[in-house]
């Protein structure tokens, strides 16, 4: 599934907090760019997003907010990976399969999912207590989402016998000042396994 929001970014090289890949050779950067791709790519979601008035994020801080990079990154301390767009910043939670991904650049926000290992090794982070502003997490049911968000129940798109997707929009009416703002979230029998929140450019 690919994703109309097209939540790819610009990422800006930040040395002090990214570990670079530079260190690798060439086949396990391109390896590592291969995980990342394919963790966003798979969850990203093609539906018409339900409105929300819910703007929300990991963390204390909106990604609207000039504090939010790279200090209040999900992944701050991660490591860079060349993924569309410019790139994300990558931690692993290798006790409980959690990855998590960072991004700045024409879209700023976060992602964590379950994910299978990294072929190199990235930062390691618990990332089981991850919760957002508004009460959204890994495993959540989609009924309860549905409510954080306020949306109908109709948002929650089928998509197989298992699979279910769920795209949220907070649209700005002023883009000189502020910015869409997206949820996406992925169920795997009725339970989360990707939470994706991004806020557009203008």
């Amino acid at each position: 599934m690919r994703s109309s929001n097209q939540l790819a970014v610009v990422a800006i090289a930040v040395s002090v907090i990214a570990v670079p890949l530079c260190a690798l050779s060439q086949s396990a950067a391109d390896a590592m760019a291969a995980w990342g791709m394919a963790r966003l790519d798979s969850n990203s979601l093609t539906t018409t997003p339900a409105r929300s008035n819910v703007n929300d994020y990991f963390g204390t801080v909106s990604y609207s907010s000039a504090s939010w990079w790279p200090k209040h990154a999900l992944a701050v301390g991660g490591t860079h990976i060349e993924t569309a767009g410019g790139g994300s910043w990558w931690v692993y939670d290798r006790v409980h399969h959690i990855a998590a991904a960072s991004e700045e650049g024409d879209v700023t926000g976060d992602a964590i999912l379950y994910s299978g290992p990294p072929p190199e090794k990235l930062p390691e982070r618990d990332l089981s207590h991850v919760v957002s502003r508004f009460g959204l997490f890994l495993g959540i049911p989609e009924d309860r989402a549905e409510r954080i968000l306020g949306v109908s129940i109709r948002a929650v798109k089928q998509v197989s016998p298992d699979e279910s997707i769920l795209s949220v929009r907070e649209y700005c009416l002023n883009r000189s000042v502020c910015a869409d703002h997206v949820t996406d979230i992925f169920f795997r029998n009725g339970r989360a396994m990707f939470i994706r929140f991004g806020d557009l450019g203008p």
